[in-house]
């Protein structure tokens, strides 16, 4: 069995065509979809790049590698580098057998994150050769690159593993056409009366807010979408060309989502809300798949149970320190409850030398709470140090403080708690009206925090 393993940065699961969109933005993953398995419920357990492709790496939680936030432009930032002894999915899936490749650029960041690349065979970074930002990408120019290889694979003869991160729908919304356009103005979902009777419009955000502009870059991520879906569409191609298809396990998944105009955090990756931690999970099962597949899984899953589940897959024994588990016997009940509990890492920010995520949420399969502790500036702190704790509105104003993001953090509330089934928007904090399942969820949430305390 080969594996390959689509990572789509910042792809929400709401706005593909399979997890209900009004819009048809992915003709591909829905067919995918159809074929295989959709997980409902899929998280990822916090809202930023680096710690999100950790956890994916190792199976453990943030608090438990130590890397809670993405701080990808300061260099010697040591105590977000993971241990080198915690052992990878690369580096276990390689000393089983397996070729290895992973076609990414996480490690142009100044920080050099060495463990993004430890234990592949092949690790093909690929920059958009005009930007040396490395969201700019495109996808098209990693599967130039990437096409060949799968060639190559194939004529191996050897089982392979096989990572791919697109960094579209992330930003710069830089898609050509006519993908750019795609979605220029078209409807999305009806709006209804939210909590309050203020209007509300599902999978966008607060009626109210939605101005011209932000409709537009709505209408450009969709069209990110949609170019993306295309070009996945190229690779499994190639897959069928090569006569590899039908004896690779596809996974498709994101490290994250987007904010739009729904919460605190605008076309950003902060807080730990639906928008930004319900990810895509569609797995096309391999021929010799070890169990028939059902077509959807409704319980929760999260990515540290990603590796456990690959290793199972592969054949090869896991490492002792995952937090997660294979959700593969999950397949044959899939309506029964996996984690009792999920938890989360949203903003974080440098506080007396270590980076701490002050922003925690811990989700069941039906609700979802929300915690946050007050943080301080410092006077050594930069952008890099602050930016990533939340993304307020008014961000790009350049005579904005610092001490102001302070402040707007602060300002939110100490403690959320929201009903996933009945609010899946999250429109009504019903804290003071469930004070028992907040103080139940409370303490499940200190139970991890208890785990590395300075980290919270």
């Amino acid at each position: 069995m080969n594996i390959l393993f689509f990572a789509v940065d910042t792809l929400r699961a709401d706005h593909l065509g399979c997890y209900g969109y009004a819009r048809d933005t992915s003709p591909t993953l829905d067919a995918l979809a159809g074929e295989g398995i959709r997980f409902e419920n899929a998280v990822t357990n916090t809202a930023h790049t680096g710690p999100t492709f950790t956890t994916i790496y190792t199976g453990q939680h943030p608090f438990t590698h130590g890397i809670v936030t993405t701080a990808c432009t300061d260099p010697n930032v040591h105590d977000q580098r993971l241990d080198d002894t915690t052992p990878t999915l690369a580096e276990v899936l390689r000393k089983g057998g397996r070729l290895t490749a992973a076609f990414d650029n996480l490690l142009v960041w100044p920080t050099h994150p060495a463990h993004f690349a430890r234990g592949y065979d092949y690790y093909v970074r690929t920059l958009d050769p005009k930007r040396s930002f490395c969201a700019a990408v495109l996808a098209e120019q990693i599967n130039e690159r990437l096409l060949p290889w799968i060639d190559y694979a194939a004529a191996k003869h050897r089982p392979f593993f096989l990572l791919v991160h697109y960094w579209d729908p992330h930003q710069p919304y830089n898609q050509p056409e006519p993908y750019r356009s795609w979605h220029s103005g078209k409807p999305g979902h009806e709006e209804f009366a939210a909590f309050g009777a203020r209007p509300y419009t599902p999978r966008w955000g607060w009626s109210d807010r939605l101005t011209p502009r932000s409709k537009e870059w709505i209408d450009l991520y969709d069209g990110e979408v949609t170019y993306v879906d295309a070009q996945v569409r190229r690779v499994l191609d190639a897959l069928k060309k090569a006569g590899l298809y039908d004896e690779t396990a596809i996974f498709v998944t994101a490290d994250h989502g987007e904010d739009f105009e729904e919460h605190d955090a605008p076309f950003e990756h902060r807080q730990p809300y639906e928008s930004t931690v319900h990810v895509p999970l569609i797995v096309k099962p391999s021929r010799d798949w070890p169990a028939a597949a059902p077509a959807r899984v409704a319980p929760q899953v999260a990515h540290i149970d990603l590796m456990p589940t690959l290793l199972e897959l592969a054949g090869c024994e896991p490492p002792e320190k995952m937090d997660g588990r294979s959700w593969l016997p999950l397949l044959a009940q899939p309506n029964q409850t996996f984690h009792d509990y999920v938890y989360i890492s949203g903003g974080a920010i440098a506080q007396r030398g270590r980076w701490r995520a002050p922003e925690l949420a811990v989700r069941t399969d039906t609700a979802k709470y929300v915690r946050r502790t007050r943080v301080w500036l410092e006077p050594t702190h930069t952008v890099q140090n602050t930016h990533l704790l939340c993304a307020p509105p008014w961000r790009w104003d350049k005579e904005r403080q610092f001490q102001e993001r302070i402040d707007f953090f602060n300002s939110l509330p100490a403690e959320e708690l929201y009903d996933l089934a009945q609010d899946p928007c999250e429109t009504n904090n019903i804290l003071p009206a469930r004070p028992d399942l907040a103080r139940e969820m409370r303490d499940a949430l200190q139970g991890y925090v208890a785990t590395n305390p300075e980290r919270a």
